[in-house]
């Protein structure tokens, strides 16, 4: 048997296709196309595949787990095959297949790069098919026709350039709600948006340093109100055993903790006023002690001991008008 093997390969720099043809001789000759459904790095699989004559369609498949699929076309004939996926914008390839010689099997493979859906760009353009296959006789093989793959480059682009900008747009301001969130230490909330954004911009940075960011605040948080809730915890049983001086310092710790929280202050101003009200009534039984010791001695008629411990009434209580009084006695 006699065969022909030829291969010429051909990278575009478009998004959507690449290229590889291999032909050799055979008898009842066809086409075999074998293409891959892309998206960046990742090969889509359950892809639908969907294959026309004219615009008739005449066979499906789905993208195997490596985002393949295969059809054998007839010569003479003028296809298109269309490319959709859940979450993606569908793309089309025109194959003319065309040829002067009929018994020879010519393989041709080619990969799709489909652009994810993105609200706001205007997808229109690939309503048209986005290359179209064509029989190149000074190649002997199948090739994509440059000037209607030429003519399409400009408007990939432009789909391009709007998909980035508004991938962009909504990066920033997806951004701007989360730093916001970070801002009001509303840590939970902040890292699900900058996860949104990571989404959208996975090398930028920025996003993944915020969320080591929140991470840690977020244990910061929840060992702080482990320590406030132990603090209260202390506060309140000193309080209920009247250790006021001891309470009051456990209630301080709980505050720097959480300065905000009004529990702890209040209990605080409490202490205050009850050791306030204990020390007046200190002072009241210190000075009615020293006024008792002062008459008693006056009573004796001891004069020096009863000016010592009425001097010591004033001292407790200077404005008290009755151990003036008594020592004004004492003095004449």
């Amino acid at each position: 048997m006699s065969f022909i093997n030829k291969q010429i390969t051909f990278h575009l720099t478009l998004f959507f296709l690449s290229f590889s043809i291999i032909s050799f001789g055979q008898k009842n000759g066809y086409l075999k196309i074998s293409g891959q459904v892309k998206s960046g790095k990742s090969k889509i699989s359950n892809a639908n595949i969907n294959l026309f004559e004219n615009s008739n369609k005449i066979s499906s498949t789905v993208s195997s787990t490596n985002g393949d699929f295969t059809f054998n076309l007839d010569y003479d004939k003028l296809y298109t095959i269309e490319i959709s996926a859940t979450d993606y914008a569908s793309k089309k390839v025109l194959v003319d297949t065309k040829i002067p010689e009929k018994d020879l099997i010519y393989k041709y493979t080619f990969t799709v790069e489909l652009f994810q859906k993105v609200d706001g760009v205007d997808y229109s353009a690939l309503n048209k098919p986005v290359t179209k296959i064509v029989y190149n006789s000074e190649a002997d093989a199948f090739d994509y026709d440059l000037p209607y793959t030429e003519s399409m480059r400009k408007q990939i682009e432009q789909i391009t350039s709007q998909i980035e900008s508004v991938k962009k747009q909504s990066y920033n301001q997806i951004v701007a709600k989360a730093d916001e969130k970070f801002k009001n230490q509303e840590y939970e909330d902040a890292i699900t948006l900058y996860e949104k954004a990571i989404d959208i911009d996975p090398y930028n940075d920025y996003p993944d340093k915020q969320i080591m960011q929140c991470e840690k605040l977020i244990a910061q948080v929840r060992s702080n109100e482990t320590n406030y809730n132990k603090f209260i915890s202390q506060g309140d049983n000193l309080f209920n055993k009247q250790d006021y001086k001891n309470a009051k310092t456990a209630y301080q710790n709980a505050s720097n903790i959480k300065p905000t929280e009004i529990y702890p202050k209040t209990k605080i101003a409490e202490i205050d006023k009850l050791l306030a009200q204990s020390q007046e009534q200190a002072k009241d039984e210190q000075y009615k002690a020293a006024v008792a010791k002062g008459d008693a001695a006056l009573a004796k008629q001891s004069f020096d001991e009863a000016k010592t411990a009425y001097n010591q009434a004033l001292t407790i209580k200077p404005t008290e008008q009755y151990p003036k009084t008594k020592l004004a006695e004492i003095d004449k």
